[in-house]
């Protein structure tokens, strides 16, 4: 299963809150591991375009 590393528990769907969630929370502490230099801003930023 590719979801795999991300411990969701095996279903025939997944919310998308939840594969965001568990995503961002991997993303985020693989980026404190990596130590100085990294930031991690929010977990969701709007960004806005103004044409």
């Amino acid at each position: 299963m590719f979801l795999e590393f991300l411990g969701l528990k095996r279903e025939a769907s997944y919310y998308e809150r939840d594969v965001e969630s568990s995503i961002i929370t991997h993303l985020q502490d693989f980026l404190l591991e990596l130590g100085n230099g990294f930031s991690f801003v929010a977990r969701q930023k709007n960004r806005y375009s103004f044409i």
